[in-house]
């Protein structure tokens, strides 16, 4: 089954010469079964879509017509707008192609060039999993050549990759690799948790420390078992989450105690990396790690050597370190008591992306959620409306919270309902789509001043740029501004002027 997503433009469905249009055109030549044709009517702007509908509808191959309203207020070069008036239409266009198990294609030949830009990024960015299609005119197609070109499917082959490289297929990650990435619940096909995983492969096959940041429920066990898994490594993988132990036992649980050594030590016992021996230990929440204790966690790194509570001699072990934490550790403040030196021995760092960030993601996990867990009935599925539910939210929990979700509207649905529709879902009803929900109240406000609310604002994202930031440059592209914008706003507001500014802006 072929479909296609497409603008309607000034020559559809017939140009001036009553010749077929672009969508006609591509009707003809790929043998399609359903259009899907994006309606600006209504925005004072010049629509065909429903004339386009009928002359499809008139040909004999009995296509099925799909018309989608895109609201761009009044302007057809509005990138915004023409992106979001198509993603309110992606989760029921991306369930329909799974339900159909259909081969989508996007034209870009008819509507605004911005129109054909849009869909080209949303492609790109992995959004929308179709092949690009482009017209030919007439005049410059040779007889009998076809007029329709395919252009590749970017998301698949054109995704840009973490680091330059002359051969395409470098940086694709091996079907067993992501296998492998599946058996351990990585799902997702976005292009920040494809960098994660090649990140995850470069690092796996070396004993350096690994050092993963990310938010809570972002995935950091998953990531730090894939990378046992497949480092080589044969001994066990042992987590240790190192906020749930207190300070009095932390060593003898971690580098184990002889007999007699503290009130509990009846007999010799070994502690985490002992029993991680061969294999990998992952320190979670390195972050709460006692002061007291952090010098010898340093050494058991750097030397690759621990010694026993009550032992007076070091042993070697042979532990690969994989730690983790929730928050930045090389940020500076007055309550940090996380050593540098111990930071700096974690050569191998990096962040895994919010599920706020992965979007697209979010209908693939959401199947594998409710194929998958064990509590959950088989052969459940998400409604459309439920699913851009989901993509409306924005998942402070990340993806543990959006486990938790489903497997609770799995479990008190309705009987007998193999569909889990909005009401199902246990989302707060404050969290929506619409960002300007918090603004104030005009009516109820008299003494509201625009100017004064904007320049509030203003201020109070300068603040939060400074406080994220090292340099002059690293502000201006927090706030998407120029340097010397920034500049100039810190000498006509010397109070929001960061520590790093000296005696003149210029020299930031």
């Amino acid at each position: 089954m072929r479909c296609l997503l497409t603008f309607c433009g000034s020559n559809d469905p017939f140009t001036r010469e009553n010749n077929v249009g672009p969508v006609l055109q591509q009707v003809e030549e790929l043998g399609l079964t359903t259009v899907f044709l994006l309606s600006t009517k209504g925005e004072g702007l010049i629509d065909t879509a429903e004339a386009t509908r009928k002359a499809i509808e008139a040909l004999p191959s009995g296509i099925k017509v799909m018309i989608l309203p895109v609201e761009l207020g009044g302007d057809p070069i509005n990138y915004s707008r023409i992106i979001e008036g198509i993603r309110r239409h992606l989760p029921e266009l991306i369930a329909w192609i799974r339900e159909h198990d259909a081969e989508l294609f996007i034209g870009a030949s008819s509507g605004t060039p911005p129109m054909h830009a849009s869909l080209f990024w949303l492609v790109g960015n992995g959004e929308i999993p179709g092949e690009i299609l482009q017209v030919r005119p007439k005049k410059f197609a040779g007889g009998g050549e076809a007029r329709t070109l395919r252009c590749w499917s970017i998301s698949r082959d054109f995704l840009f990759p973490s680091s330059p490289s002359t051969d395409s297929t470098e940086n694709e990650l091996p079907d067993e690799i992501l296998n492998t990435a599946r058996q351990n619940r990585i799902i997702g096909n976005s292009t920040v948790i494809r960098q994660a995983l090649r990140k995850a492969v470069r690092s796996a096959p070396r004993n350096m420390p690994v050092l993963l940041l990310g938010e809570r429920g972002s995935g950091k066990e998953l990531f730090a078992r894939f990378i046992h898994q497949i480092s080589g490594r044969r001994g066990k993988f042992i987590s240790v989450n190192c906020s749930t132990i207190t300070e009095s036992l932390w060593e003898s649980a971690m580098f184990g105690a002889k007999k007699g050594a503290h009130s509990m030590a009846n007999k010799d016992a070994n502690g985490f990396f002992q029993e991680a021996e061969g294999g990998t230990i992952f320190l979670d929440e390195i972050g709460e790690c006692p002061p007291t204790q952090q010098p010898k966690l340093l050494r058991a790194i750097q030397e690759k050597a621990i010694q026993r509570v009550g032992d007076s001699t070091e042993t070697k072990v042979n532990v690969r370190i994989i730690a983790a934490s929730n928050r930045d550790l090389s940020k500076s403040d007055p309550t940090r008591t996380f050593r540098y030196d111990l930071q700096d021995r974690f050569e191998i760092q990096f962040k895994l992306p919010p599920l706020r960030e992965r979007l697209q993601d979010i209908s693939e996990i959401s199947a594998f959620i409710l194929e998958t867990h064990p509590e959950i009935d088989r052969g459940l599925r998400l409604s459309p409306r439920a699913v851009t539910r989901l993509l409306n939210y924005s998942w402070p929990g990340n993806v543990r919270e959006l486990q938790n979700c489903l497997v609770h509207a799995a479990i008190m649905r309705s009987e007998g309902n193999s569909v889990l529709d909005v009401d199902d879902l246990s989302i707060k009803s404050s969290e929506n789509s619409d960002p300007f929900s918090n603004l104030p109240d005009l009516e109820e406000n008299e003494d509201f001043n625009l100017p004064k609310f904007i320049e509030q604002i203003e201020r109070q994202l300068y603040i939060r740029a400074r406080a994220k930031s090292k340099t002059k440059a690293e502000m201006a592209r927090r706030l998407g501004t120029s340097d010397q914008a920034v500049g100039q706003y810190i000498v006509r507001h010397p109070e929001v002027a960061p520590n790093w500014v000296g005696k003149s802006v210029r020299d930031i």
